[in-house]
């Protein structure tokens, strides 16, 4: 059993965190908390293990000499450090806001310059043509709302915002020296809206320093409702047409409710959304939907707890449809709308119950009738629909019948056909998933004998102990063709120490293989892996990590392959987590090959040179958006291309020109893609490779691709998975996917199975065990097979910095799963990463990014923010830090220790978030405040259950307002690393609505903070860069209008938890009191006290001689 004992001074402020026992080796975890004089938390330390200490006492040394002992003299594996900490430099007034920021490290600290820094100006209106060193001059929109409560973009007589009316924050990072080049400026209004971020980068000798200027306008309510990407050239004194804001430029409408009710995507037609009379998203309509004859809508229908029940596509087949797909009239949503509003609609606003339908539901609620068609069908709460399913779904042995808020029962189309497949999962007494049916779709057939059965157990920390997967076919009636077991064993901190895992065909064992086992370092960093094994003590491979001070990899190293990564060592240096260097080799030549890469300011790879020079992609250049206009690359010591991108004043391709006569890459000449895309944004065609059609499905994810005579047919469900291939190219090749199980060309032999390691081919009766030995992006360089009896290497695969193959090393055809471990498509030379596809060739994605919104400052197109040695994009939605990011593994820790590392890994952020400690003015301090004043003033209460009050409105209020606050200024990423870091168990299934058991209360708490967080988060990146009342208003109407979690105890004494609205009294109550608060949740009165203490407390020390704190 982990206990984690958190020490404390007499004012409530955390001084140690001990995780007792958490060590690798059974030592206890110790994580000091130091403050200065003010309070504030500026020295953050890492955690450290004192030695022999097993008993989760206070460690009075711990900042003296025992942080500093144990990273001197470091045991196994732990990167030595004479500065385990990280500081941050506050300026010298009453606001303390950081002005440098370090690292653990010492390359990092402060003065040394490689930190983090942070200056604050005010704008100007000095033109960038007279002082392009002092300009901070910002243009002014306006934003007009119609009639019809659409919006218009205005800028009157070239308007800019009048000097010191704007606050500028300029933050350079660890690799910035001097100049503006480098540094990231971001401007302020008065109400706290962010209004323009600013970035410069050193283009070339003639240009020198470019802006790079994204504006963010919002309406007289404070909704965002344009974003004006650097492109765009906001910044200049002309005009910015309604075609360049439909190419580059994010556009949101919200109707008279405030809800959004129309956006827009760069390069993207209109998304519509409809609402029923509870404010839930009833239909929403794409522009491809629009574009089809009758037109397409989504629509989603809710139960009476707001649980979406089921999807489905509804056919509109009105007399008013929308002809066109970019300036659409929008005659259909109106026309929907206005039927959802009507006061004459008796039909009910929720799905109920009903056996007796092939649904499970009454259907009641609108869409009612025909023209629809079911994309999928969600049942809770109980198994009573027992005719939806097939009879040999049955309940296992111990499974739960108090499934009261889970879901039980599950429908998902298979896209173009009218098959819903089936799963059914059955739960423990704690919640947890017992055993899942899945129908499967092999053979392209609908048949109720497809299925796969997996039975998981779990420990008391619900991690998996063991999964069992029966796979079943129909060919077999009703025997499993093959049984897939998988053992998982633990330490006491929760780290995986092995995999085992063994394999029936048809009934016969095949041998008991340990796939992985794994040791750390002391804290808690994967130190060694060793794979394959049937005794458990011989192993064909050893993989050795270490790591320097910042946790980021520097080596990993086997018999097979080895890799070095540089980063502030070597000639040139990068601080900020660029790698410069990377070394790799692989059996008896360890590390004989090595790529040096450089990066522009703006952290974008610019040259990716091997050694040798033989393989290189080098003089990239990219335009304001980061779509790459030239890239030259070399393969086998020649130059392959040369190539020069158009995009025509967007982010589609419009021509691609090889100026070589080589077509080793892309295709020599001039390549057009002009009218190549759907309205969607999804490349349409490919005239390059051949291609000439490539029709999308639903989610925009390929269904038929046509080439040379030649297609390949995919088949996807709902949900985004994909179930088959179908290729006519050549032979032919039909390839069906199955959770990780794939047939190829036959639906009575599976292929391969997939492994956490590698894949198991199946031979005849047994299995050959392959092992892909990956770099740090996780692409495949090494394959090693076992049934030789040693590590036996089959395949070796190097790849140019964006992603394409160089020639003539892969030596094992059948492995189609390769850079970032996703399966390349052999005949269009692209990777399939789920969402979407990546052609390495042209080093862009397919199609828009779907979570563009994120990321509004890139072209939507752009594959791991053009570093891609640094960033990888796990499912083609968004780009992560490959291994640079917190090495420590979630399960490690506790919650405390990992809200630490949230803490080190995010320091600028964790300092304005700060604890919510009585009297600070910090995030945290100021949402409580908010939520105290809603709960309780001189008036008396409003919100219910105070602040601090499990699953009440009040907390709520408070969890949603704190994580849309972090989110509006940091972004939705930390947020939530922040809100996951404050929970026991992020991971939970947030789908579940009831709780019983001694922790209920405790459980239903914890994921209604989480839910809150989600809704929090859509509000703070909706409203980028405002203020805390102003969110705080947002919040108070998502609270009125469509509600936010909270938990309710039951009779039974177990808890339901359920989106709850406040009343009108409530809300109008509140707003008043919100009216007389500023930003720190303070009365004028209130902050006028605080601003008097503050300047008293810095006379003292001015006074005393001393200066104000900077460490």
């Amino acid at each position: 059993m982990q206990s984690v004992i958190q020490y404390a001074d007499g004012l409530g402020r955390g001084l140690q965190t001990v995780q007792r026992m958490g060590s690798p080796l059974g030592y206890d975890v110790v994580t000091p908390n130091e403050y200065d004089q003010y309070g504030r938390e500026v020295k953050k330390y890492l955690p450290y293990i004192p030695s022999g200490s097993t008993a989760g006492a206070y460690q009075a040394s711990a900042l003296t000499t025992g942080v500093s002992g144990f990273y001197s003299t470091p045991p196994s594996g732990v990167a030595t450090n004479t500065a385990p900490y990280s500081v941050t430099g506050l300026e010298a007034s009453p606001l303390g806001r950081p002005e440098e920021v370090g690292a653990p490290g010492t390359a990092w600290q402060l003065g040394g310059g490689h930190t983090v820094r942070m200056d604050y100006r005010l704008n100007n209106s000095i033109t960038w043509a007279s002082d392009s060193v002092n300009s901070r001059r910002v243009s002014l929109f306006h934003v007009i709302i119609n009639s019809d409560n659409s919006r218009s973009l205005a800028r009157y007589s070239n308007a800019v915002y009048p000097d010191n009316s704007l606050t500028v924050t300029v933050s350079k990072d660890e690799n910035w020296v001097s100049g503006r080049a480098g540094t990231t400026e971001e401007y302020k209004d008065q109400e706290g809206h962010v209004v323009l971020k600013r970035s410069y980068n050193y283009k070339n000798a003639v240009v020198k320093l470019e802006r790079l200027s994204t504006y963010y306008v919002y309406d007289d309510k404070g909704n965002l409702c344009y974003v004006l990407p650097p492109e765009t050239n906001a910044d200049e004194d002309i005009a910015i047409t309604s075609q360049t804001i439909s190419k580059l430029g994010y556009e949101y409408w919200y109707d008279a409710l405030g809800r959004p009710y129309r956006k827009k995507l760069p390069g993207k037609g209109w998304d519509f959304m409809v609402y029923n009379a509870l404010d839930q998203v009833a239909m929403v309509q794409d522009a491809n939907q629009r574009a089809k004859m009758p037109q397409e809508w989504t629509f989603t229908k809710y139960d009476a707890l707001g649980r979406v029940v089921i999807t489905g596509i509804y056919q509109y087949g009105g007399s008013m449809p929308d002809t066109s797909l970019y300036t659409p009239s929008g005659a259909g949503q109106a026309w929907l709308q206005s039927y959802y509003d009507s006061p004459s609609l008796t039909a009910p606003n929720w799905e109920t119950r009903d056996n007796s339908t092939t649904t499970g539901y009454n259907n009641a609620s609108t869409p009612v009738g025909t023209g629809y068609t079911f994309l999928s069908i969600t049942l809770y709460d109980d198994y009573s629909a027992t005719s939806l399913a097939p009879a040999a779904y049955s309940a296992p042995y111990g499974a739960s019948q108090s499934v009261r808020g889970l879901p039980t029962q599950q429908y998902t189309n298979v896209l173009g056909t009218g098959t819903m497949l089936t799963s059914v999962t059955y739960y423990d007494s704690d919640a947890r998933p017992l055993k899942v049916y899945k129908q499967h779709y092999l053979g392209g057939v609908n048949n109720t004998g497809n299925y796969d059965a997996v039975s998981t157990t779990y420990d008391f920390t619900n991690a998996p102990t063991t999964v069992s997967r029966q796979h079943f076919t129909s060919a077999n009636a009703g025997t499993p063709l093959h049984m897939v077991n998988v053992q998982y064993i633990y330490d006491h901190a929760g780290r995986k120490l092995k995999t085992w895992q063994q394999v029936y065909n048809s009934g016969t064992a095949t041998p008991r293989t340990l796939i992985s086992k794994s040791a750390y370092n002391e804290v808690g960093q994967l130190q060694d892996k060793w794979l394959h094994s049937t005794d458990s003590v011989n192993f064909y491979e050893q993989v050795t990590y270490t790591y320097n001070q910042r946790g980021w990899l520097k080596k990993q190293s086997s018999g097979l392959f080895e890799e070095e990564l540089f980063y502030e060592t070597g000639t040139n240096k990068a601080y900020n987590g660029n790698i410069m260097y990377q070394f790799w080799g692989t059996g008896a030549a360890p590390n004989t090959s090595y790529y040096t890469y450089l990066y522009d300011k703006l952290n974008r790879l610019t040259s990716g040179v091997r050694n040798d020079n033989s393989s290189i992609e080098q003089g990239i250049t990219y335009d304001k958006q980061g779509n790459i206009t030239a890239l030259q690359r070399t393969l086998n010591s020649t130059l392959a291309d040369n190539l020069t991108y158009v995009y025509g004043g967007g982010n589609q391709l419009q021509s691609v020109t090889d100026a070589t006569s080589n077509n080793a890459g892309q295709k020599s000449g001039t390549t057009s893609f002009a009218g190549k895309y759907d309205p969607n944004g999804n490349l349409a065609a490919d005239p390059g490779k051949g291609v000439t059609g490539i029709v999308y499905n639903l989610v925009n994810l390929p269904k038929t691709v046509t080439f040379s005579g030649s297609t390949i047919n995919y088949t996807y469900d709902a949900s985004g998975a994909k179930l088959r291939r179908v290729s006519t190219a050549g032979p032919g090749t039909t390839t069906e996917y199955i959770d990780g199980i794939q047939y190829t060309g036959n639906t009575t032999t599976i292929d391969f199975i997939q492994t956490e390691e590698g894949q198991a081919f199946r031979e005849g009766a047994s299995y050959n065990y392959e092992y892909f030995l990956a770099d740090h992006l996780g692409n495949t360089r090494v394959m090693f097979d076992t049934k030789m009896g040693y590590a036996r290497k089959v395949e070796s695969a190097d790849y140019l910095p964006f992603g394409m193959q160089v020639p003539g090393l892969v030596n094992s055809p059948s492995n189609k799963y390769l850079y970032n471990r996703k399966e390349l498509q052999d005949e269009l030379a692209q990777y399939d990463y789920g969402a979407r596809f990546y052609d390495p060739v042209v080093a862009r994605w397919t199609g828009i990014d779907p979570l563009a919104e994120k990321a509004r400052r890139f072209s939507t197109f752009v594959y791991g923010n053009n570093n891609p040695i640094r960033f990888i994009d796990p499912d083609g939605m968004e780009a992560e830090e490959a291994d640079n990011d917190d090495p420590h593994a979630e399960p490690t820790f506790s919650s405390g220790v990992r809200t630490f590392f949230a803490k080190v890994f995010h320091p600028i952020a964790a300092l304005a978030i700060g604890p919510p400690t009585r009297g600070f003015s910090n995030i945290s301090a100021n949402s409580e405040r908010f939520a105290t004043r809603g709960a309780s003033d001189d008036s008396g209460s409003v919100l219910a259950g105070g602040q601090e009050g499990a699953g009440t409105e009040s907390n709520a209020f408070r969890h949603t307002l704190w994580q849309a606050t972090i989110a509006s200024q940091f972004g939705s990423d930390i947020a939530q690393s922040f809100g996951d870091a404050h929970e026991n168990n992020p991971n939970a299934d947030l789908s579940q609505r009831v709780f019983t058991g001694k922790n209920a209360l405790d459980n239903a708490d914890m994921h209604v903070d989480l839910l809150n967080n989600q809704i929090g988060r859509q509000i703070g990146t909706a409203s980028s860069g405002q203020g805390m009342n102003a969110i705080a208003g947002k919040v108070l109407n998502q609270f009125a209008n469509t509600g936010l979690w909270t938990a309710t105890r039951q009779k039974d004494g177990s808890y339901t938890i359920s989106m709850t609205k406040i009343t009108s009294k409530q809300f109008k109550a509140l707003q008043a009191r919100f009216k007389q608060l500023n930003n720190n949740a303070r009365t004028a009165a209130g902050q006028a006290k605080i601003d008097e203490e503050n300047g008293k407390a810095q006379l003292q020390q001015a006074q005393a001689g001393h200066n104000p704190p900077v460490m």
